[in-house]
């Protein structure tokens, strides 16, 4: 049985009754990331564009302008409050309450098919943590204060991309993330709408578990 297919054995084998607190909270994320998945973003190419500037660099040698090809900014902006409310660990909405959530569930069912379920989504809580700390596209890399460079995690980019972009104070200082043209600020603009896309993916298999739950009755406490 797979997360992404139609549970079998039937539910009441894997997982306890849901209250109806809970069935809020478990309708309230199908309704997010199905509005995630139905939004223009996923859809929208992203492609990382390489530019020649004229004239030899600082190195004497020609350089090159990074930017990308990918979604508008009003696109971005359009899904990000809800990205983020999935996303971010500790709402109640977020794909890893829901899934702790499950696994709570399936625990107290206490039935071997609910135990193969609990591996499952521990498994499926495995690959976001994987997603989170590695692009399976390439990693980036930051200067350091000492000249040397060092390696930067998906997690740690949206984080940024959050607090200095979309969610800081707007009497604040201006981050430099909202640099347009520059190179690196370009990359670390690709690694984070490349992360959105994947998370909204791996959500949306969770989406169909959690659909089925919501449509069976058994499931109502």
């Amino acid at each position: 049985m797979q997360i992404a297919g139609p549970p079998r054995p039937p539910l009441t084998y894997l997982f306890s009754p849901f209250s109806d607190r809970e069935r809020e909270t478990l309708e309230r994320f199908v309704r997010k990331v199905k509005g995630l998945q139905e939004s223009r973003f996923p859809d929208a190419e992203l492609n990382i564009v390489a530019t020649p500037v004229p004239g030899p660099g600082p190195s004497g040698v020609a350089g090159w302008s990074i930017g990308i090809d990918g979604p508008e900014e009003l696109e971005v902006k359009a899904i990000i409050t809800d990205f983020r409310q999935i996303y971010a660990d500790p709402h109640r909405t977020s794909a890893r309450s829901v899934i702790a959530m499950l696994k709570r569930h399936a625990h107290e069912r206490g039935t071997d098919a609910s135990r193969v379920m609990i591996g499952q989504l521990k498994a499926f809580g495995k690959q976001l943590n994987k997603r989170e700390r590695s692009d399976p596209r390439g990693y980036m890399l930051e200067e350091t204060e000492d000249g040397g460079s060092a390696r930067r995690t998906p997690h740690s980019i949206v984080n940024e991309w959050f607090n200095g972009v979309y969610f800081h104070d707007e009497e604040g200082p201006g981050s430099e993330l909202d640099s347009e043209g520059n190179s690196l600020v370009e990359m670390f603009r690709w690694s984070f709408q490349a992360t959105i896309k994947d998370f909204i993916n791996h959500w949306g298999k969770l989406r169909i578990l959690v659909e089925a739950i919501l449509r069976d009755p058994a499931m109502r406490s």
